[in-house]
């Protein structure tokens, strides 16, 4: 990679110029070929979210997370504190793995008991393609997105491949 300031050949991936130490970070970033990929590169995640993100505190009971998750058709609640700092996320699949058989014998205790407590998060600046990439790498379906500490919203893999769909549409066409 030939730094643009002083000309010197670099390796590939270098953060900064060997020579001159100038900042090297965004010669090396990708460029989408279609329309599509130039979108998911350069479009922030924070416009796929929902503007309210079920949020609860982490003394609420088990059961009542589980009841306000089927009674706004979430399939993931946000753990604030009193501060409105995000402490834990709990999705339908903590339930599933954490759960499962045992509800009745769970039922009372607080969520902070089964949340995944400080889940990896993306800032609203986060592209789409980052942030699907955090999800493809860490196994996650749903991600918060935060800002100053504050809960904005959740990220899903539904979201995304609504994105991708309605950018796309052809992609959704059967194929024979």
């Amino acid at each position: 990679m030939i730094c643009p300031s002083c000309g010197f050949g670099n390796i590939a991936g270098a953060d900064q110029c060997a020579e001159c130490e100038s900042d090297l970070n965004d010669l090396d970033a990708p460029v989408g070929r279609s329309a599509i990929e130039q979108s998911v590169m350069s479009d922030p995640v924070v416009g796929l979210i929902p503007t309210d993100p079920l949020q609860v505190p982490p003394t609420m009971p088990f059961r009542d997370v589980v009841g306000r998750l089927v009674e706004t058709g979430r399939n993931c609640a946000l753990v604030v504190d009193d501060d409105g700092v995000m402490v834990g996320i709990f999705t339908e699949r903590d339930t599933l793995l954490r759960v499962a058989q045992r509800f009745d014998e769970v039922a009372s205790q607080p969520i902070s008991d089964f949340m995944t407590p400080d889940p990896e998060r993306l800032r609203p600046t986060d592209t789409v393609a980052f942030g699907l990439n955090r999800m493809m790498v860490g196994d996650y379906r749903h991600l918060p997105i935060e800002k100053d500490g504050k809960a904005l919203g959740v990220v899903s893999v539904r979201h995304i491949l609504g994105y991708i769909a309605e950018r796309c549409p052809g992609i959704l066409e059967a194929t024979s």
